[in-house]
């Protein structure tokens, strides 16, 4: 979350989720994530689904929230598929040799 409203919307949350992914995919080899955003929570339903591709995969009426996912079959298909997401970004993330 972006506290500040002065600070959101310019790409910080998405490049942070990214980063965060990426090390996830690389080196722990996760292929797969799971976020839970309450209803009334448009914004960041938006960047998930619309900018960060994750699909909807359950929704808890009781807590008036949705589950999105992202998921890939290998943690390399996944970790090449975030960093084409993070495009142009102004972060220095480079893959490294193991």
């Amino acid at each position: 979350m972006i506290a500040s409203r002065d600070h959101r919307r310019k790409g910080m949350g998405k490049e942070a989720v990214i980063m965060m992914m990426i090390y996830g995919a690389e080196k722990l080899g996760i292929r797969r994530f799971f976020v839970k955003i309450k209803d009334e929570n448009t914004a960041s339903r938006r960047m998930f689904e619309e900018t960060l591709g994750f699909i909807e995969c359950n929704y808890a009426a009781c807590f008036k929230e949705v589950e999105l996912e992202y998921r890939f079959d290998t943690s390399e298909e996944m970790a090449k598929k975030l960093r084409e997401r993070l495009g142009g970004s102004m972060c220095l993330v480079s893959p490294r040799a193991s």
